[in-house]
């Protein structure tokens, strides 16, 4: 918000406040795509293991192997959840636009009110 400050205090250019406004945004709601891949290869990393395990399963290994399927699967699980996460608050459907219009007329109309020509 320094920025915009900054701006603001240099007369009010409207696409420069504009331009900060939409950095300041996207600087917030960074999209999570490359947390989302690593973290889907994990998982698939995850279940290359499972499969491994069952594949090489003996009787007389089922004690270390039943600890083991639990470990994997609490962290299968604790990596679904985390990229459920990341895609429900993903910026994907976020407005930049929009939204530093609607950010700048609000300062707008903060200046107006706050002028001293228009209190008098």
């Amino acid at each position: 918000m320094k920025g915009i400050r900054n701006r603001l205090s240099q007369g009010n250019p409207y696409a420069n406040v504009l331009a900060e406004i939409r950095s300041e945004l996207k600087e917030r709601f960074k999209n999570p795509t490359e947390e989302v891949k690593a973290l889907e290869q994990n998982l698939k990393t995850i279940n290359k293991k499972i499969d491994a395990l069952l594949d090489a399963v003996d009787p007389a290994h089922k004690e270390l192997l039943n600890r083991k399927f639990s470990e994997l699967s609490a962290e299968k699980k604790r990596l679904e959840t985390e990229i459920d996460r990341l895609k429900a608050n993903s910026r994907s459907g976020f407005d930049f636009e929009k939204a530093s219009k609607e950010i700048l007329a609000g300062l707008e109309d903060f200046l107006n009110l706050s002028s001293p020509k228009k209190r008098q």
